[in-house]
């Protein structure tokens, strides 16, 4: 159990990433802003993507605009995230700075080399900057040396990508790689078929609409590369046959199903 930064708030409008002065728990933490929730971080999103068959999905994404929205991670998080060429910058992006506080010091003897980067350590912050003020004969015969130190998080914002499961890209996914792998390409070739017949006007609606997510639940199938194929070829033979008896024939979902029954392959709902 964790309760939400605003939980007991008084403020009936606060929310994460409102004011700070609203909230009643805040992560002190660099890499962490948002405490309880139930709702998963963009970071685990893209380890199961990259987990479960990540280059696959990629097949259906778009690219990385404003309109995707924006993930902030640490400069490590960035840096392993993109060491496979996924990110759109080949070098970190700016930096940007978050929780920042001012730290103060005051001694009438002299000020330790490193004391500025000492004082952000302490409360787990990085340092941004320092600067110094002298205050003559404030101690007596000598001055009052004053240092400040200003610290924070730093963070790195990266465009997410956007993703359409009924518009494949994959003319811009072979160009990014160089090629498909063999899974994949059984994956293109299927889809490619499928929708040549949904053009010719040979499945039905609900079948035409629904081969990515066939796709996409039996990928991980052990013998997926030639399952596939079988259904391929099982459904564009059986939909061009019917069609030469029947013109006005189109593969329904119930035709489709038990054709990928009969392959091992799971149905569409």
């Amino acid at each position: 159990m964790h309760y939400h930064n605003c939980e007991f708030s008084k403020y009936e409008d606060c929310a994460y990433g409102g004011a700070d002065s609203e909230q009643t728990i805040q992560a002190l933490s660099c890499s962490r802003d948002g405490v309880g929730g139930d709702s998963i971080t963009a970071l685990d999103r893209e380890a199961v993507s990259r987990a479960y068959s990540s280059d696959f999905l990629s097949l259906f994404a778009r690219d990385r605009n404003a309109a995707c929205g924006n993930v902030a991670y640490t400069e490590a998080q960035w840096a392993g995230i993109c060491a496979n060429g996924s990110c759109a910058a080949k070098s970190l992006p700016p930096k940007s700075w978050k929780k920042k506080v001012t730290q103060y010091y005051k001694t009438c003897g002299f000020i330790s080399a490193g004391k500025e980067h000492e004082m952000c350590s302490d409360i787990k912050r990085e340092y941004i900057d320092s600067w110094t003020d002298t205050d003559p004969f404030s101690c007596g015969l000598g001055d009052l040396h004053e240092l400040w130190s200003m610290c924070g998080c730093s963070y790195v914002s990266e465009k997410t990508l956007c993703t359409d499961y009924g518009k494949p890209a994959y003319s811009d996914y072979q160009k990014a790689s160089g090629n498909v792998n063999w899974r994949q390409g059984r994956a293109v070739y299927f889809l490619d078929i499928g929708h040549e017949l949904a053009a010719d006007g040979l499945v039905g609606d609900d079948v035409a609409h629904g081969l990515t997510t066939f796709v996409l639940e039996n990928y991980l199938d052990r013998r997926f590369e030639t399952r596939l194929a079988q259904m391929r070829a099982g459904i564009y033979s059986y939909a061009r046959w019917k069609t030469s008896v029947d013109p006005g024939y189109k593969l329904d979902l119930a035709t489709f199903n038990k054709i990928a029954t009969r392959h091992h392959l799971r149905a569409l709902e």
